[in-house]
């Protein structure tokens, strides 16, 4: 499995993990949170609701997400959301494009869900910085042929009072790859040889 493909189901098990988790407790530590999302994920294998991302992480997630609905995406957008206009998808709620994102991603990546359910998570510790606290954990992937093994972050930050889970700068990366298209490379005329 390449680090790419690993850093993907690290990201989503992060996003949707967070997406999971139910009510908290008011003075739960950063590494119970953590840990009760990271077992919420392996758990729940329907489709999560957004009610544990950060606020913050949702408006952003909806920013980025919208340049998919540019002349030259307009089509990727339409596939992944449902809708084609950016008029449409300023309707919703940075909620809604979340799930209809991770709708969308998991139809597109079948046996993503059982590679999640089949990988073995532990907390390792966390370190303050301001208000954000960053999580490390171990992911070791063990589902038939795919296999491996990766330390992640998450960050989290205070919501009310409890945890809200925050993008990465990996998923981040991610989703900005999505809604690249590559640009046309101009041809080059062929020289005539004399």
């Amino acid at each position: 499995m390449n680090k790419l493909n690993v850093t993907l189901i690290s990201c989503l098990l992060i996003l949707t993990a967070f997406a999971n988790c139910n009510a908290q407790t008011p003075q739960e530590s950063p590494e119970i949170f953590v840990l009760r999302y990271l077992s919420a994920t392996k758990d729940d294998a329907s489709l999560p609701t957004v009610k544990f991302l950060h606020p913050e992480a949702l408006s952003r997630f909806k920013s980025i997400m919208s340049p998919l609905f540019d002349v030259k995406t307009a089509d990727v957008g339409t596939l992944i959301f449902g809708i084609k206009t950016r008029v449409q998808y300023d309707a919703l709620t940075p909620e809604d494009v979340y799930v209809k994102f991770l709708d969308y991603f998991y139809r597109t990546n079948p046996g993503l869900r059982e590679i999640i359910t089949d990988s073995e998570l532990n907390v390792l510790g966390s370190v303050s910085e301001g208000e954000l606290v960053h999580v490390l954990y171990r992911m070791k992937i063990k589902s038939g042929p795919v296999t491996g093994e990766q330390v992640e972050i998450v960050t989290i930050k205070k919501n009310g009072s409890g945890w809200g889970a925050m993008l990465s700068a990996d998923y981040e990366g991610l989703i900005e790859n999505i809604i690249r298209k590559p640009e046309p490379k101009p041809s080059t005329p062929k020289r005539k040889r004399s």
